[in-house]
């Protein structure tokens, strides 16, 4: 089995691979190497396993280098999920030997691998999050029928309201993005560049569709959504429902993503990664999505324990607190530098 770093000139190849396969995500196609390239200055290592000139497997791994929280090699950063993706085990391993020897020749403080499935039972793995998956096969108005009659009144509640939900791409990355980073800072969450958003609409554009929900002409809800294959991913939406909340405005989006998705012959829709047992999963509930267990592995290097970060780390609860009172533009501005280094 050889191991080898891929470059642009097998982006078709690796590609190829990546539609091919069934164990393949959307976060596994090479375009991502472009773009995080492109907005981060990250250093990537594209491995690719071949065995007689076949390709038997691939890792994208993305060098997050931050000098507020240091450096971690990460598979994939920013992303629901990633990591090793192959067709036998030899590859599998061979593909995380790689992974290890490039972690220790970076001086990452650990390697994160983002998987559906166990790859390694000897490495150390946090379980805590679950993406939570719809099935689409029986069509909306069956989907529609198996809803709770809380949830069509909801949904019928928003449709009174006047809500008006429109999709498309390039044109609505600014409505996205304004809602996306206002809803970061009420988190308390540094949001990553506008950029970012935009190379993903220029490398990515036949994948990708932006939703738009307008109460008035006033801007009140968004989402971008990944198209691959036979799956939608959710991958970013947010709301003002704090600022309306009477206008049920995440139900009506849910439901015009789901019927969208459902009339273009999509099998599955990836809500998004939520932690257990958290409002967001059961919200997500509400909508029939499945939970399906992720596993984070990690090969700890210099770094003597597993990384927390996420906002339920007690050390972070302080600077949430101030974030979420800083000015917009304030947050616009630095968010970025910090967002880079919270993968």
């Amino acid at each position: 089995m050889t191991i080898k770093l891929v470059t642009s000139t097998q982006q078709d190849d690796w590609n190829n691979f990546v539609i091919s396969n069934t164990q393949s995500a959307f976060y596994h196609l090479y375009q991502w190497k472009t773009i995080i390239e492109r907005c981060f200055k990250f250093k990537t290592f594209y491995c690719m396993a071949l065995k007689d000139q076949q390709i038997q497997g691939i890792l994208p791994l993305v060098l997050c280098d931050n000098i507020i929280f240091g450096r971690k090699l990460v598979s994939m950063p920013f992303l629901n999920f990633g990591g090793v993706c192959a067709v036998n085990q030899e590859a599998e391993v061979a593909l995380l030997q790689r992974a290890k020897l490039i972690t220790s020749r970076t001086r990452a403080k650990y390697l994160e691998l983002r998987h559906t499935r166990r790859i390694d039972e000897q490495l150390p793995v946090k379980t805590n999050k679950v993406s939570m998956t719809i099935n689409l096969t029986p069509g909306y108005e069956k989907i529609w029928e198996k809803f709770s009659g809380n949830l069509r009144t909801e949904i019928r509640k928003a449709k009174t309201f006047g809500l008006e939900v429109r999709s498309g791409k390039e044109h609505y990355l600014d409505a996205f993005y304004h809602v996306f980073s206002r809803n970061y800072k009420i988190f308390g969450t540094p949001a990553i560049q506008k950029r970012f958003f935009r190379l993903i609409l220029e490398e990515l554009s036949r994948y990708i569709k932006i939703f738009v929900v307008y109460f008035d002409d006033h801007l009140v809800g968004v989402a971008m959504n990944g198209y691959f294959k036979d799956t939608v991913e959710g991958m970013w939406a947010g709301s003002l429902s704090h600022i309306y909340p009477k206008l049920r405005i995440n139900y009506l989006l849910y439901w015009e993503m789901i019927k969208d998705a459902c009339q273009n012959a999509y099998s599955y829709f990836h809500l998004g990664r939520s932690t257990k047992d958290s409002g967001a999963q059961k919200f997500k509930e509400k909508w029939l999505a499945e939970p399906k267990q992720l596993y984070w592995e990690y090969y700890l290097n210099s770094s003597k324990k597993l990384p927390q970060l996420n906002v339920d780390n007690p050390n972070y609860q302080l600077p949430i607190k101030i974030w979420r009172r800083l000015p917009l533009n304030v947050t616009r501005m630095i968010g970025p530098v910090l967002a880079s280094g919270l993968p």
